[in-house]
């Protein structure tokens, strides 16, 4: 909070030596959400919907997975096949967090081969990328990060916490009750 603070500090020095006019709050944020992704299909490819901060932006088919109907396919064998998926959003200048929901785990059964497995290797929000290990697993038992990749091998979701700007740190901190709680 005290770096933040300073930050805040500095850019009211810039406004008020002519040296910064812009509106953090006004300033536009990124426009696409890719996501760098494989994955196993067995009655269709991996489908997935995007959530940022609670408003639905769209959904992704994995159409790069490889089909394991009839045969046995290893996981390394359809990570070979990694794909970028984007999304054109209106992400605005301070996104929070980015939810992530596996949505059709088709499974042939015990003994049988077929099995619909989202894998994910990356996700970017404007030009900041996000990684497996940033991740934080929504659903117990939906999956895991492992090896920089995080599988999904049951329907469930994944929330992505982006990283705030100093910008909207500052806009956060620009209130007058978050000003109170720093003295």
């Amino acid at each position: 909070k005290l770096a933040s603070w300073v930050r805040l500090q500095e850019h009211r020095t810039e406004v008020i030596l002519g040296s910064s006019t812009e509106n953090h709050d006004a300033a536009g944020g990124p426009s696409t959400i890719s996501i760098r992704a494989a994955g196993t299909e067995f009655a269709g490819p991996p489908k997935a919907t995007l959530r940022l901060d609670d408003v639905d932006i769209g959904e992704i088919s994995v159409t790069s997975a490889i089909s394991n109907a009839d045969h046995e396919v290893e996981w390394a064998t359809a990570l070979e096949h990694v794909a970028d998926y984007s999304l054109s959003a209106d992400i605005g200048s301070c996104p929070r967090t980015l939810e992530i929901k596996f949505l059709n785990d088709d499974w042939a059964g015990d003994g049988k081969t077929g099995d619909t497995n989202l894998f994910i290797k990356s996700v970017t929000v404007g030009d900041k990328v996000y990684y497996p290990w940033q991740f934080k697993l929504a659903t117990e038992g939906a999956g895991t990060e492992d090896d920089d990749v995080f599988y999904f091998w049951r329907s469930g979701t994944v929330l992505v916490p982006l990283e705030p700007s100093a910008d909207c740190i500052v806009g956060d901190l620009s209130s007058p009750n978050d000003m109170e709680q720093l003295r």
